[in-house]
């Protein structure tokens, strides 16, 4: 659709084929290979892009990014927010794996491994508060790549 950058297949009458439509910037369905029926992710992306009132997405929502094959990307970005994370085979996020923008992301192919101390003490911290949430001026210790506290905390 030149308007939108959406894409789909239509079958022989010139109707939508469910379940085919892409959005800008993924990959687009062989029309010629027949349906398969949709993974979780892509069920999850396309109940996310299509609850708003006005059948758009919610502005701001994360879109989960799916493969070729309809699994979750290993690596989901925000759109909105830059923040990315790594996911399970299920979509959900793998603790201590979310960036924020403009810092190397984590390697999502890595096995897990176990927080550190420093990564502990910092999620600790900021869920103190009663309504889980930082206390307002507590400081948040800053841990490096590999989770060990950064030389200069600020």
């Amino acid at each position: 659709h030149g308007s939108t950058g959406h894409c789909w297949c239509v079958d022989d009458k010139g109707q939508e084929r469910p379940g085919t439509r892409t959005p800008p910037g993924t990959p687009h369905v062989d029309c010629r290979r027949p349906e398969r029926p949709k993974t979780h992710c892509e069920l999850h992306r396309d109940r996310v892009q299509h609850t708003g009132p006005d059948g758009h997405p919610i502005v701001g929502a994360h879109i989960p990014q799916c493969d070729e094959h309809g699994h979750y990307q290993p690596q989901q970005c925000h759109g909105s927010t830059g923040h990315c994370w790594c996911v399970d085979d299920k979509g959900q996020e793998r603790p201590g794996t979310r960036t924020p923008p403009g810092t190397p992301h984590v390697d999502c192919r890595r096995p897990e491994r176990p927080k550190t101390h420093c990564e502990l003490h910092r999620d600790r911290v900021q869920h103190t508060g009663p309504d889980g949430h930082p206390i307002v001026g507590a400081h948040i210790p800053q841990c490096d790549e590999h989770g060990h506290y950064q030389p200069q905390q600020c």
